[in-house]
């Protein structure tokens, strides 16, 4: 196979005339073959014939890396297509060369290419170097090291969304765990079995399928889908109707003297042996559920090493696979997916994009992708204040749930409503874990202390170190979940962390117990008043106050609309919270408790209400 470039030039549209056009000018003027994409391309863009025919005559690749590069989806299946590759052959640092024009190098990802860099001076030359190397051994091109399209996967089914935005570093990490025994100078004995652990929602399945489809070419032995949806303890029928839809394409036989196979076990064997006879295969198993055993589990894995295990699950507890843990989206990348539909019109409208995503959704990929559906539905220039709007008149919940009604379902048959998602999770927590939830319901999204958790969900005569005890026993629940993680306060002391969708859920499902949620609300007030109180006129002491700082968090979160009730144990702790900013010098020079809470009742108060609430201070 001959060459019909010397260089595939990767980069952003955005970048064309911000460096790219002149670099490949100089490219060509040294005698390189160069080609430059010229089409104008939108984040989404999909790798067309052409761009294919391209990279497969191409002798290098070289990434024009701008701060905006990593985000370009259409940059990264490029990207990812000439480093598969090339790395099959073991040449990633002889063929993908990253020009950077940037003053750090903490975007280019993988981590690989900032060691394989070209230097900052000389840029064209030393591409030149390079390819000149090349020729120099009778080097093919990098469609001669192997296939750039993926295989179909086995069901045949369509992988990834054209809106998938973000995830590069989790994308590469999965390929280095999944490529680890492949790699040169890295040895294992293990075979690559890897878990994307998090919780409903997050984009488990997404990533999958998005890596399937843009590493797809590393597997030429094929992708195979497996649905572990459905699969329990004890119950062999999933896994055996998985395994045996796979059969088929691997061409096993399902004969098993004179009768179908019906033992997982034998049909796991027959596969290995057609796995080994094959190039190296990708084992995909999505929605792997909580409480299988260990044997269970990795009953479910690839039956032979040749292929590479890549499981979603919410489970953190399968210790035996390597875990990738899956967290939300970062701010930039859920502001895209949210306004992909629709572009902000204004300040204002860019802000309450910003607010509905990172505030109101908190960078959930499921429900940003139900937020963006209903706002591109009823497009016009006050279409993200209007949702906003609405979603702060009723909940977060009932407006996502309203949004998956007309939605029905998101891209690639995933599902629109939040409830359904998490609800299976939720509803299958005992009493404990799920009190830990509806604490987290009523307060901040912010870490939440154990103590403070043991405090707020009291059982009759139980010591404090049994409640300790019970509240982590509920915690390793959530955590096995991935409804809540460990985390610690800015003081240091123990605590957990409930995303915001989770917690909204928790509530709106919570209605076989419906006052339970608020008898815990009125403890916790009640504690965290008495925590302000016990702090006395240590309130405007730096020490004190990074101690109280999570509890405070929490108090502002309650007394929000303190304005709007009658509730005395809110206006104290409103009166409390306000102390506390008179004490530490907010609204002026730091006061001595007495006048603090004296000033922020006029403040809070007025200076006619009832003398009765200052008094309880």
């Amino acid at each position: 196979m001959e060459a019909t470039f010397d260089v595939f030039l990767g980069h952003a549209s955005v970048d064309k005339d911000k460096g790219v056009r002149e670099f490949a000018v100089q490219l060509v003027r040294l005698g390189l073959r160069v080609f430059v994409d010229e089409r104008v391309i939108d984040s989404y863009g999909p790798i067309t014939r052409t761009i294919e025919e391209a990279l497969a005559g191409s002798l290098a690749f070289v990434a024009w890396f701008s701060a905006v590069y990593p985000g370009r989806r259409a940059c990264q299946l490029e990207l990812r297509a000439a480093y598969v590759a090339a790395e099959g052959a073991r040449e990633v640092s002889e063929r993908i060369f990253a020009v950077n024009p940037e003053d750090g190098f903490a975007h280019i990802q993988p981590a690989t290419l900032r060691d394989a860099r070209i230097p900052t001076e000389g840029v064209a030359e030393a591409i030149l170097a390079r390819v000149e190397a090349l020729h120099e051994r009778g080097a093919g091109p990098l469609g001669s090291l192997a296939r750039l399209r993926a295989p179909v996967p086995v069901p045949q089914r369509t992988l990834g969304s054209p809106r998938f935005v973000g995830r590069v570093p989790e994308l590469w990490l999965l390929h280095g765990h999944l490529q680890a025994g492949r790699i040169e100078q890295v040895s294992r004995t293990s075979r690559e079995e890897v878990a994307l652990i998090g919780f409903g929602g997050v984009g488990k399945s997404l990533l999958a399928e998005e890596y399937a489809q843009s590493f797809g070419p590393a597997y030429p032995g094929g992708i195979y889908w497996l649905s572990a949806a459905g699969a329990a303890p004890g119950d062999e029928s999933v896994i055996l109707d998985q395994l045996t839809i796979i059969a088929g394409p691997l061409g096993v036989s399902l004969d098993g003297n004179h009768e179908p196979i019906g033992d997982p076990i034998v049909l796991r064997h027959r596969l290995a042996g057609a796995l080994a006879e094959r190039e190296r295969a990708l084992w995909i198993v999505d929605a792997l559920p909580e409480g299988l055993t260990a044997a269970e589990a990795q009953a479910w894995a690839a039956p032979h090493e040749q292929a590479a295990t890549l499981i979603t699950t919410r489970s953190s507890d399968y210790t035996a696979f390597a875990g990738v843990q899956l967290d939300v989206l970062d701010e930039p990348s859920a502001l895209e997916l949210l306004t992909s539909d629709h572009e902000p019109a204004g300040d204002e409208e860019s802000e309450a994009a910003r607010v509905i995503a990172v505030d109101r959704l908190g960078g959930h990929a499921q429900a940003l992708d139900v937020a963006r559906s209903l706002i591109g539905g009823r497009p016009g220039k006050s279409a993200y204040r209007d949702v906003l709007q609405r979603i702060d008149d009723s909940s977060v919940v009932l407006r996502l749930e309203h949004a998956a009604l007309i939605t029905r379902q998101l891209p690639n048959g995933h599902e629109a409503s939040i409830v359904a998602t998490l609800s299976a999770a939720i509803e299958g927590l005992d009493a404990d874990a799920r009190d830990l939830l509806r604490v987290a319901s009523q307060l901040a999204v912010a870490p939440i202390e154990l103590e403070f958790a043991a405090a707020s969900t009291p059982q009759d005569a139980e010591s404090e170190g049994a409640a300790a005890d019970r509240v982590d026993r509920a915690l390793s629940q959530l955590r096995g979940s991935s409804l809540a993680q460990p985390t610690q306060t800015s003081a240091g002391k123990s605590a957990y962390l409930v995303h915001t969708i989770v917690a909204a859920v928790a509530q709106h499902i919570d209605t076989p117990h419906p006052g339970r949620a608020e008898a815990l609300r009125a403890r916790a007030i009640g504690i965290l008043v008495a925590r302000l109180r016990a702090s006395g006129n240590l309130l405007h002491d730096e020490a004190s106050a990074t101690e109280l700082q999570s509890g405070v968090t929490h108090a502002r979160h309650l007394t929000t609309n303190v304005d709007s009730t009658d509730d005395t144990s809110l206006h104290t702790l409103a009166l409390w919270v306000a102390a506390l900013d008179f004490a530490r010098g907010a609204y002026g020079p730091a006061r001595h408790l007495g006048e603090a809470v004296l000033e922020a009742r006029k403040r809070l108060l007025g200076p006619e209400h009832p003398d009765t609430l200052g008094e309880t201070v």
